[in-house]
């Protein structure tokens, strides 16, 4: 799935990517990224939710930096609202 970034002072830019990280865990995918804008504008600064320190990239804000095992609510739980289970194409 393509999912689109806007950059500040420039135009739309698409980057194959899943749905944006929480952690910088690794800090691969948030490496990738601001290499790829970094010649395309001003100023590149990152944030996350969590940061590991073997993150490649050291986040300009963070709200914690831990070394533990992180369990958001939306992938652990299960749905709030149980779907019934139909064909969609048939």
């Amino acid at each position: 799935m393509w999912k689109y970034i806007s950059l500040k002072y420039t135009s739309v830019y698409y980057l194959p990517r899943r749905d944006p990280d929480d952690v910088a865990d690794t800090g691969a995918t948030l490496e990738l990224v601001r290499d790829f804008c970094a010649d395309k504008v001003a100023e590149v600064r990152c944030a996350v939710i969590y940061q590991k320190p073997r993150s490649l990239v050291d986040c300009e804000y963070v709200w914690r930096h831990t070394d533990r095992w992180i369990n958001f609510p939306w992938s652990v739980l299960p749905p709030v609202v149980a779907r019934e289970p139909r064909v969609v194409d048939a």
